[in-house]
């Protein structure tokens, strides 16, 4: 018995399994390393006995006998990671690593492998993966409390097909389950005559579906071949087989699911057809009452999917549009890099840093080594309006030459000095500016030698802001109050100038610079990393792109399931209702009234998917947005639901247009060949 559609089915479920299964072992390479329980390790910078960490960490993996990995990010590249490599257990694999190197999984990636020497002077705290037994990672976590060090088991340290649901692959896996079950369901139905011709026969209902599983064998198992060396080929030119163990094994169980569930749609329908009429079966016919249900189960999803999908098309080609302009913006930004924070620390250490760590950042200040640029709405909480302030010191200036009324560059202001700058008609009044900046003062007399001026009107102010928002977020700011403030001025206390570079408003002028002057007392241990702000907003690019791509690809499948339901339903309709349709045609009636329950149905469905995306746009543009958290998902799923409409209209035109040109095109062949179908 041929099953030509469960093949291809199968096949689909194959090409998935090693789609998901490289994005799956792509991220968790990126999150996790393979075989290793992850901790955190947080609380005071103090250790027994004053030993260094590397000597701490080579106690606690001989005593454990365990390989102890501690991550530490890279100063200036997010793709870069640093692994220390802690060995207590010669023969394991991961020793190896500090010959030959990680075997990273995804290009995008690089991870440098350093020896437990190099730790010397890292702060203890941190990320650390430890490869034993769970016996050894009790002891590592004891051995580390010990020191009074708090353990901490991030929840990301997941199963690796939690991601098959959701991000990246969360898409293909919904199109291709929708996919799998509409070619396995007609794999079965297009055999009709054949299962009525064997029960006529006298075969029993086990013996037909152990005849349909075994047909799948010769010419799939070819198939799967194929793919399986084409996917080992395709691997060993982009990474050299690297981690492919862990691939196999998570390809391996998705294919395996996958499979399975195709098998299962094709068993279920073939039941479904087995207590059908014989008679119709001979005749290739299906109950109606059996079909329609059917088509419209997957057809409701489908359209419902495609409809999210498109959406999401359009609003991941605007985040592309979006993220390349802002990459070209920060093109001019040099090596001007945001500050990362580490916070694995007791709540009094990390007050008593603030103050110290500002203090050192506002003599960087002075020195011309950091960039203050920092936006505040004087009315309500939103930055478009017309009335807001730009915090800048002079660094700034020279980045970004502001001109003042008669076309002139601003000077800079002495380290003492605030001077505010008001733009050519302006709302805003000095008394306006005084109090704003009296409420952000450290002390009162500051606003007392407050000067001011003028700026020529219509003029931009860079924000450097990566993480760009509609309202909250902008990149660029039009005519606001621009306040100069001197290093020594007073005006900004030394916490809460540490809390505006912790919210990337204070940034360093060169990332190799600030490495080198940074005090041993916050580099690596209160400070962790310089990242470039352009190298950001172009790892952000690359991340809108490969979104879209994934996002666009579902959704052309989506829509091509969905076209095929209505082939199916154009087929189905005409040839369950031949005859009242031959009827009415002969008595002249009109294409409406003939099929009339059918284009009811699909303008109900499509008038729901419309009332579901109206309520979905309006729950997203009135709920409540978080206070100092960046609105970037929001404003994605607000971008999404703001498509839909537009989403629902192109789904809705193509659909009926097809079907209803499907059913009228059937309609008049069955009529002009005077098909079986009407007797």
């Amino acid at each position: 018995m041929k099953s030509s559609g469960l093949r291809l089915a199968v096949v689909i479920a194959a090409i998935y399994a090693i789609f998901a299964g490289f994005m799956s072992t792509a991220i968790m390479d990126e999150s996790m390393l393979d075989g290793s329980t992850q901790i955190l390790v947080s609380g005071s910078a103090t250790s027994e006995g004053g030993d260094d960490l590397p000597t701490v960490a080579q106690n606690i993996a001989d005593s454990s006998e365990t390989v102890i990995v501690k991550q530490v990010r890279d100063l200036h590249d997010t793709n870069i990671r640093n692994l220390f490599v802690v060995v207590g257990n010669e023969n394991s694999r991961q020793a190896r690593w500090l010959t030959d190197g990680f075997p990273d999984f995804s290009r995008n990636r690089t991870s440098n492998v350093h020896s437990v020497s190099h730790l010397n002077g890292v702060d203890p705290r941190g990320k650390y993966y430890i490869f034993g037994n769970a016996k050894a990672d009790h002891k590592v976590t004891e051995e580390f409390e010990k020191l009074g060090y708090t353990i901490e088991y991030p929840s990301g340290s997941t199963a690796e097909f939690v991601v098959m649901a959701q991000g990246p692959t969360g898409p293909p896996t919904l199109v291709t389950l929708l996919l799998i079950t509409l070619i396995s369901g007609l794999s079965a139905i297009s055999q009709i005559k054949r299962y009525a011709i064997q029960r006529l026969h006298g075969h029993d209902k086990k013996s037909i579906m152990w005849q349909a599983i075994k047909s799948l064998f010769p010419g799939t198992a070819i198939a799967i071949l194929t793919l399986c060396c084409g996917s080992i080929m395709s691997l060993y030119f982009y990474n050299g087989l690297n981690q492919f163990g862990r691939f196999a094994q998570t390809t391996s169980i998705i294919f395996a699911i996958a499979a399975t569930f195709a098998i299962a749609v094709h068993l279920v329908v073939l039941l479904i057809l087995w207590n059908s009429s014989i008679l119709e079966g001979l005749k290739g016919r299906l109950s109606f009452r059996v079909t329609v249900p059917a088509a419209y189960l997957i057809r409701i999803p489908g359209i419902l999917l495609a409809v999210s999908l498109i959406a999401s098309s359009f609003a991941a080609a605007t985040a592309v549009q979006d993220a390349a302009t802002t990459r070209a913006e920060f093109d001019n930004a040099g090596n001007t890099a945001k500050i990362v924070f580490e916070g694995l620390m007791p709540p009094e250490e990390m007050e008593s840093l603030s103050y110290e760590s500002g203090a050192w950042l506002k003599e960087e200040d002075k020195a011309g080594r950091t960039l203050l640029v920092a936006p505040f709405p004087l009315v309500g909480d939103q930055l478009r309006g017309s009335k807001n302030i730009l915090l800048v010191n002079n660094s700034y200036l020279k980045a970004n030459p502001i001109l003042n009324d008669v076309g002139e560059k601003l000077d800079e202001v002495s380290p003492s000095q605030v001077r505010a700058f008001i733009p050519e008609n302006s709302p805003v009044s000095q008394q306006e500016i005084e109090n704003f900046l009296s409420g952000i003062s450290s002390s009162p007399e500051t606003t007392h030698h407050l000067g001011f001026g003028r700026l020529s009107e219509g003029q931009n102010h860079f924000l450097y802001e990566p993480n760009v928002s509609s309202n909250r977020y902008p990149q660029w700011m039009q005519d606001p109050v621009v306040v100069v403030v001197g290093a020594d001025s007073g005006l900004i206390r030394d916490d809460d100038y540490l809390a505006l570079a912790t919210s990337g408003r204070v940034l360093m002028t060169d990332s190799e610079t600030a490495v080198e002057n940074t005090p041993n007392q916050f580099m690596g241990k209160w400070i962790s990393a310089y990242v470039p702000v352009a190298q950001t907003a172009a790892d952000q690019y690359g991340d809108r792109v490969s979104e879209f791509k994934v996002i666009a690809a579902s959704s052309l499948i989506a829509m091509f399931v969905l076209l095929a339901t209505a082939v199916g339903l154009a087929q189905m309709h005409v040839q369950g209702n031949a005859q009242s349709i031959l009827v009415r045609y002969l008595h002249g009636w009109t294409f409406y009234s003939t099929h009339r329950w059918l284009v009811r149905a699909e303008l109900l469905i499509f008038t729901v998917v419309t009332a579901w995306s109206l309520v979905r746009f309006l729950i997203l543009l009135i709920q409540p947005k978080g206070g100092d958290v960046p609105a970037t998902e929001n404003d994605m799923a607000l971008a999404i639901a703001t498509w839909h409409p537009l989403a629902v209209a192109v789904v809705a035109v193509i659909n009926l247009v097809l079907l209803i040109g499907l059913v009228q095109l059937r309609t008049q062949r069955m009529i002009r060949t005077h098909s079986e179908e009407t007797a």
